[in-house]
């Protein structure tokens, strides 16, 4: 009798939800409809798992919807997205969890919870000290604390190897959903009003009018950031085929190799050469059972990009065009380069006649430049927004993680998961060098990314130092 009214109960939901949907015709309510609809199916989750389990299958929705940023609309404008409501809700989930006593948490390696924390405790004291522009702010530093939750989830909630490995697995089938996506607003472009759901009003596809060529954005809204991301996509993509010896990640570097050049991103290009480089020497170096592997996977590579040259001719011309702009100028910042001159003159106009130690504030940075949307540095931003001491907190957690793998990597005793924690590595890298001209702290879907890639290379130091203490004890 009780699954029966509870069937007809959310039977009714469901269609008093579809009424209301068809009635409004809104954005709002398409998230709120959508909500009621989530809260069906975790809740169902928990009645056929058990509440045990929950935190694994709500963590896997969370990665595959960041890079589809459903925003919330309340009196006409942009809120939260209902990725950040579900890490917010999960984490409370977690928090009460564990002050019932019902589990614990391991709080190592210490620097992994330590540091994330002072960079939390530093984004709260920047929002204190400078209550301007407040409702942007708040909305900013929702966005910023939302991506460390996810860190700390993704810490909790990965057990082992296989979690980690499906976690990278669900990356990828979301970028490959991405660049998907991408290829059918190129070739229909029609369907692209159908896509507005995703974006704060702004198309899928960005005309340059400099350069006179299409840029995607996908649902990202940004062609660098949704460049780097199809970056560590393709780094990924790697790592899962040396590790599994599987040719189904052939086709997801296929695709991410197809967004790079949709996006016409140089820096993408580059680094993306270097981190091929960085990979075929440390990987034969390292590892020298991969010898085989890595002969596959250039071959394979070769193959794509005579395919990519055969399919998508003119993206790979527009990628080529601005290859040779680029070169053409002996001035790197200048507008026809990476067009970062004026605007990086600006921010060190600014931090050298007032340096602070905690940061101006939390906003955007077009409140006060009208000229830009941001610094296009990452470096830059955390510096103007949350200080030199949460830069230098930044830093040492970057550092810290990336000296914590490279020792793992470089010991004698290589585990299971050695090709993730490699190529999660590499993706930190290429990252954090991505940041000198680009910053991805200005959404909350790719602030959300940058941790959980984050997290991902912490979750496999601490799997890697775990399997060294189970191995010393007899």
């Amino acid at each position: 009798m009780g699954k029966n009214t509870g069937f007809v109960f959310a039977s009714g939901l469901i269609a008093v939800s579809l009424g209301l949907l068809i009635l409004n015709g809104s954005k709002t309510a398409f998230g709120i409809i959508g909500l009621i609809f989530l809260s069906l199916l975790v809740g169902a989750v928990i009645f056929k798992a058990g509440l045990k389990k929950i935190d694994k299958y709500i963590l896997y929705f969370i990665v595959a919807s960041i890079p589809f940023p459903y925003l919330l609309q309340f009196l006409g404008r942009d809120a939260l997205t209902v990725t950040t409501i579900m890490i917010y809700f999960l984490s409370m989930v977690m928090i009460l969890r564990y002050l019932s006593g019902m589990e614990g948490m391991a709080l190592k390696p210490r620097f992994a919870f330590i540091l994330p924390v002072l960079i939390f405790v530093s984004l709260t004291v920047s929002l204190v000290l400078n209550p301007y522009f407040m409702g942007q702010s708040i909305k900013y530093y929702i966005a910023n604390i939302s991506g460390i939750l996810l860190y700390f989830i993704v810490l909790f909630a990965i057990k082992d190897d296989s979690d980690l490995a499906m976690v990278i697995k669900i990356i990828l089938f979301a970028l490959v959903l991405e660049s998907g996506i991408v290829l059918l607003v190129y070739k229909f472009p029609g369907v692209e009003k159908y896509l507005e759901i995703f974006n704060p009003r702004v198309p899928i596809v960005e005309f340059s009018a400099r350069e006179e060529i299409n840029r995607s954005i996908g649902t990202v809204w940004d062609y660098e950031l949704l460049a780097e991301w199809f970056l560590v996509g393709s780094m990924l993509s790697i790592g899962l085929f040396y590790n599994f010896k599987k040719y189904i990640y052939v086709f997801s570097l296929f695709c991410c190799l197809a967004g790079i050049i949709f996006t016409v991103t140089r820096s993408a290009f580059f680094l993306l050469i270097l981190g091929l480089a960085l990979i075929f020497t440390l990987v034969n170096i390292l590892r020298r059972d991969s010898g085989w592997g890595t002969v596959k996977i250039v071959l394979l590579l070769f193959l794509s990009c005579i395919i990519l040259f055969w399919v998508f001719p003119e993206q790979i011309g527009g990628l080529i065009k601005r290859l040779e702009i680029y070169f053409h100028h002996s001035n790197l910042l200048s507008p026809e380069a990476i067009n970062r001159r004026e605007i990086w003159k600006d921010a060190f106009r600014n931090f050298l006649r007032e340096p602070t130690i905690f940061g101006k504030g939390v906003y955007n940075v077009n409140s006060l430049y009208y000229s830009a949307g941001s610094f296009h540095s990452l470096y830059l931003t955390i510096l103007y927004k949350i200080g030199i001491l949460g830069l230098f907190i930044y830093s040492v957690f970057w550092l810290k993680m990336l000296h914590e793998s490279w020792r793992i990597l470089t010991a004698k005793k290589k585990h299971g998961n050695w090709y993730m924690m490699f190529f999660l590595f590499i993706s930190v890298i290429l990252i954090l060098i991505d940041g000198v001209k680009i910053e991805y702290l200005r959404y909350s879907h790719t602030i959300q990314f940058a941790w959980l890639i984050y997290g991902l290379l912490i979750v496999s130091i601490k799997q890697s130092r775990e399997n060294n203490e189970n191995i010393m004890v007899p």
